[in-house]
């Protein structure tokens, strides 16, 4: 298996329900693949902390009781394929709106992967940077950035990198938050030809008067959007909904960076 086969069957390996082949190919391919092991961590990480979460939150008072009465009340046949009924048709609807803003997309996966190819797959010095010593040591045409990230991420996150970065032939600006093992990525890449969120995505906001567009990768929140010559992503491990708004309260000032200041970025020409 190559990092994306593994990558993409490591969520139901982690459940064990994959099958015996496929498992003990996982098994080998982690073992000597830094970038998806560092990837596992993180998901064990997660799946820890969100069952810790709702482990420490106590039901409201009386719901048992009144589950309980509405199931008695519900009794009869009719009544209860009724709302078995109306119970799957809202779920479908909840799900059918949920996937149209958030599904999974070609174009999201550029960015999920230089987050993962650069943010995950390092290891972090000990003592975080200065912010004006971090300013200092990065090119000008980017070093903008660091600050419009700073003042948008959360409270508790430190930008700690910004650098150009290069995966599979396309360039791409890389400003990094982070939180102990907690990762944000602000990412900036040149458009390929025919590269555009609306082709496979519907936008899951506007932010002066620009699209933004939503989705989970690879068990990351992923936000995005893009100008005539750039893809812009936000990828973390914060929840879609506190990515997004991430996302759209930087969009004016990242735009306004990238119409002055950055020029040096190459397209992937392999793209669309």
């Amino acid at each position: 298996m190559n990092c994306e086969h593994v990558l993409e069957k490591l969520d139901v390996w982690i459940d064990r329900e994959l099958g015996v082949a496929d498992s003990d190919a996982i098994v080998r391919h982690v073992e000597g693949c830094e970038i998806c092991s560092r990837v596992l961590l993180n998901r064990k990480a997660l799946r820890t902390r969100l069952r810790d979460l709702a482990q420490s939150v106590e039901p409201p008072g009386g719901l048992h009781e009144r589950v309980c009465s509405r199931i008695e009340s519900d009794r009869a046949e009719n009544r209860k394929q009724w709302n078995l009924l109306a119970i799957a048709a809202a779920a479908l609807l909840a799900i059918g709106s949920y996937s149209a803003l958030h599904r999974d997309s070609a174009m999201m996966r550029i960015g999920v992967n230089q987050h993962i190819h650069c943010a995950v797959a390092r290891t972090y010095p000990a003592q975080e940077p200065e912010m004006s010593s971090l300013i200092a040591g990065t090119d000008t045409a980017y070093a903008a950035l660091i600050p419009v990230m700073q003042a948008h991420v959360p409270p508790d996150y430190r930008v700690v990198m910004a650098h150009q970065c290069d995966y599979r032939g396309r360039q791409y600006i890389h400003v990094i938050a982070r939180r102990g093992t907690d990762l944000i990525s602000l990412l900036v890449t040149k458009r390929g030809p025919g590269e555009a969120f609306q082709d496979d995505l519907r936008a899951a906001a506007v932010e002066d008067g620009v699209p933004e567009y939503s989705s989970t990768a690879q068990h990351y929140s992923v936000a995005g959007f893009q100008t005539p010559e750039y893809l812009v992503y936000l990828v973390s491990d914060l929840s879609p909904d506190k990515n997004l708004e991430g996302m759209k309260a930087m969009t004016g000032q990242v735009k306004a960076v990238l119409g002055t200041q950055v020029g040096s970025l190459k397209p992937d020409r392999r793209a669309g």
